[in-house]
């Protein structure tokens, strides 16, 4: 992407303002006095607002648009129409062509010239296929689609995608977690950059120390046997560096903040920065959290072919007297050598640290490792991965050392695929996993489909494994044959549990005149059910399993008006929450469904539009029942237990689940304001865990800015 004198006429005009702004709005966050920081937030909308009101009395619908840089998938979740980031969001406006010839053609030129100088430094990437479709049940949003969605966080992304549940303990920065399929503890894997972030309290990563901001791209492939999310730290393959800011505030005492900062030439390599936090007071303003942390990344590299990278990550969370502990920290550092050998042939090595820090109820004061159920050790990591792709086919692999308690020893991964129009495609995985307290895994996955004709595709998946969860403390297992047996319960300290699973999914989709559908029909066995093993279910048990069949269908329709279109997903199960073998975290029904808008205007495209109101829901859900917890002593309730209460099962309910929503984004040149409404009906008993209750009705608005720098 080439230069233009309008991107650097908008970073004189805005250098100055964003630094008062995240200033104000931080001490703002520290004092959490709403009346610190809402008129200005109100302001700086009302004004965004009313400026796009004013622009559209004069409506010229841009017919010559640039082409959106990362297109979107037909089959994703999000709008087709995508929006242009960077080079549409930063032409110049008809209202400043006047100053840019004030300033003058010359030191525009200068400036441009000084730009097309620099030296853009990107690390090579790996092969990511198969591409993303409703059949290769793989969904991906780029930058253009991440900042215009009505997510804060990527739990709320990932319940987007069909079928997968959200499961969180309360409001922003409480424990949460995702599961589809009814899949639970070591069945959902994070990548950040491509290195695994271990779960560090539980069964699996908790989302509330996974950040949004700062991310470029994000991959999810929801298998038969697990849900992988790969996150991008965004990169920008331009000499000149770039900057986003996002500030906003809400009911609830809710303020959301990020600060990204990508720049791929500076200190003779390139450098990437983001810092973001979200605080809430939550439903009934009784539990105060926080989510807060940053991740920095430099590399050093050798021309185009490689370099080296050095990243760090901290994540803080703080969750009151909701939960023991009160707050955590988890920290990673990761430093990798890439290097591309020949023309699709990329190979790395890397090593990483991992870190947990309990923070007790005095900000600071870490709590005794006797009185937990999981392991604080540290936890590491040694790999090194190959990847190479050619014409109509890729391959990557990857073999890695871990250290720490909890998690597998050695770990071996190989994927790869073909992809031919004239007879389809397939693709596959194979995975082995090792613990040092004896015992192994294996995963094998299998996915073929059809060319397409006439718009139809067919495919078909298949699944069978092996997979330790990944322990917290104690793994505790119900035996069914000793009936309400207490001491039927076994807590084993030394050998990992092990969960067995296998499946198929066949189905078809079709996508023809801006129409996208697809269906699938659904079945998993497993023999056994474990817990997510964080605070809400750190107390259930491993239980027997079964098998389970369903359907999923998926589709958008584009509706009269341009931009205008109709998405949606539901996901239907063979089971009643009253069935005997009832499976937790698998509800009988998941829908959601929403109208969106998406249009451009004035010729120059400096005038955007994101609309969408839409609901999101699902039937009751049994899931595991959390103990009471002894006011008098909380150290020993949360510790280690012998023996259960009456009911050796321990599963609770929650009811129905439903929630309306609205978005509105509007984008003035490089400046968006967005609102984001949650729970339109008010309903006061969603939730995901008895008892933890979600917000009801809430706004939140403000400002997303991108700036050239």
């Amino acid at each position: 992407m080439g230069s233009r004198p309008g991107p650097v006429i908008g970073g004189r005009i805005f250098i100055g303002t964003p630094g008062r702004l995240v200033s104000g709005y931080w001490s703002g966050c520290a004092r959490r006095s709403r009346r610190s920081h809402r008129p200005g937030a109100a302001l700086l909308l009302g004004l965004a607002l009313g400026t796009g009101v004013a622009v559209l009395a004069t409506p010229s619908r841009g017919a010559a648009q640039v082409p959106d840089s990362i297109p979107a998938r037909p089959d994703s979740v999000v709008v087709t129409d995508t929006v242009p980031l960077l080079a549409d969001s930063l032409a110049l406006p008809d209202s400043i062509l006047v100053l840019a010839d004030t300033l003058g053609a010359d030191s525009l030129a200068a400036d441009t010239v000084a730009a097309d100088s620099g030296v853009v430094r990107v690390l090579p990437v790996f092969p990511q296929a198969p591409a993303p479709s409703f059949a290769a049940g793989v969904w991906e949003w780029g930058p253009e689609q991440l900042i215009v969605n009505e997510a804060l966080t990527v739990g709320e992304l990932l319940v987007q995608i069909p079928g997968i549940n959200f499961h969180r303990g309360g409001d922003y920065g409480m424990p949460t977690a995702v599961s589809s399929f009814g899949m639970a503890g070591g069945r959902t894997r994070i990548y950040f950059d491509g290195i695994e972030i271990p779960p560090m309290e539980g069964g699996v990563p908790d989302l509330s120390r996974i950040e949004l901001s700062g991310l470029g791209r994000i991959r999810v492939s929801r298998r038969l046997g697990e849900i992988r999310v790969d996150l991008h730290s965004r990169v920008w393959e331009e000499p000149r560096p770039y900057s986003i800011v996002q500030a906003g505030t809400g009911d609830l005492d809710t303020n959301v903040f990020g600060f990204t900062y990508v720049d791929a030439d500076a200190l003779r390599g390139s450098l990437g920065v983001s810092i973001d936090r979200v605080d809430t007071d939550g439903p009934g303003r009784q539990f105060p959290s926080t989510s807060s942390g940053f991740w920095a990344r430099y590399a050093v590299h050798f021309g185009d072919r490689g370099g080296i990278q050095i990243q760090a990550r901290r994540r803080d969370t703080r969750r009151g007297d909701a939960y023991f502990p009160d707050g955590t920290r988890q920290s990673d550092l990761a430093g990798r050598i890439r290097y591309r050998f020949a023309q699709g042939l990329v190979a790395e090595s890397y090593v990483t640290s991992h870190t947990l820090t309990l923070i007790g109820p005095d900000a600071e004061s870490e709590i005794p490792d006797d009185s937990l159920r999981f392991s604080t050790d540290p936890r590491h990591q040694v790999g090194a991965r190959v990847g190479f792709e050619g014409a109509g086919f890729w391959v990557d692999g990857e073999a890695r050392l871990q250290g720490g308690r909890g998690w597998p020893e050695r770990e071996l991964r190989i994927a790869g695929g073909l992809d031919g129009r004239a007879w389809g495609g397939l693709a596959g995985s194979f995975e082995q996993e090792s613990w040092r307290q004896g015992g192994s895994g294996t995963d094998l996955n299998v996915h073929a489909w059809t060319p397409t004709f006439a718009g139809f595709r067919a495919f078909a998946e298949w699944q069978d494994d092996r997979r330790g969860v990944p322990e917290f403390g104690l793994n505790r297992t119900y035996l069914p044959e000793f009936g309400d047996d207490p001491d039927a319960v076994i807590d084993t300290l030394t050998v990992p549990t092990f969960t067995e699973r296998s499946g198929i999914r066949i189905g078809a989709d079709f996508a023809r005149w801006g129409l996208t559908l697809g269906g699938a029909y659904l079945r998993t066995e497993a023999d056994s059910l474990a817990v997510f093993g964080l605070a809400p279910d750190r107390d259930g048990l491993t239980l027997p399993g079964g098998s389970r069949s369903g359907f999923e269908v998926s589709g958008s329709i584009p509706l009269y008006f341009d931009g205008l279109s109709l998405t949606g997903s539901f996901v239907s199960w063979n089971q009643e929450m009253t069935d005997p073998d009832a499976w937790r975290y698998l509800p009988s029904r998941v829908w959601d469904g929403a109208v969106r808008y998406h249009g451009q205007f004035r010729p120059s495209g400096n005038l955007e539009i994101d609309a969408a109101v839409g609901v999101r829901g699902r039937d009751a859900m049994l899931v595991p029942f959390e103990a009471e917890v002894e006011e008098e002593n909380p150290l020993v309730a949360a510790g280690p237990r012998s023996a259960l209460d009456d009911d050796p099962i321990q599963l609770g309910s929650v009811p129905f689940y439903q929630n309306w929503w609205a978005s509105l984004n509007i984008r003035i040149v490089t400046v968006r304001a967005f609102l984001r409404i949650e729970n339109i009906q008010n309903r006061l008993d969603n939730q995901d865990y008895p008892g933890r209750l979600l917000p009801g009705f809430r706004t939140v608005y403000g400002l997303r800015w991108v700036m050239m720098n």
